[in-house]
């Protein structure tokens, strides 16, 4: 109880809708990992992408296990869904995602997000931004 709250707060804070937990939830994001990972050379694009995606889960309670769901999220954004659909089922995306996961272990990451700042500074949650922050401004 005191954990959804919290998430709420947070929600609230940052200014974006939150519905959660969902019927989906827990959801496995494999599909939306690829169709993101589509994207890794288009950030603008990544971003867009990603941001629809977490509103997509966390605001309006979609599944975002179902590759349907993913390509009219990205459709609605103003990207090309089918595309990231069929780019996200490659051998090479499928690749770049297995080496982005395997490189966040290997430097001590364990969930999302996890985020490094100077490559080796780690932190992890969204309740650090602040240090993410700081850290990146060199202040701390």
């Amino acid at each position: 109880k005191h954990s959804w709250r919290v998430m709420r707060d947070w929600a609230k804070l940052a200014g974006v809708e939150i519905n959660f937990p969902s019927i989906y939830h827990p959801a496995k994001s494999i599909h939306a990992m690829r169709m993101a990972c589509s994207l890794a050379d288009d950030q603008v694009a990544l971003k867009t992408f990603s941001k629809a995606a977490f509103e997509s889960y966390f605001g309006a309670q979609e599944n975002l296990d179902d590759p349907d769901v993913l390509v009219a999220v990205a459709n609605k954004a103003g990207l090309n869904g089918e595309a990231m659909r069929t780019a996200s089922q490659t051998d090479a995306v499928k690749a770049l995602l297995r080496a982005n996961t395997d490189e966040v272990i290997a430097r001590g990451g364990y969930g999302s997000p996890t985020i490094f700042v100077d490559t080796d500074k780690m932190y992890f949650g969204n309740d650090q931004l602040p240090l993410v922050e700081a850290t990146f401004l060199g202040k701390i």
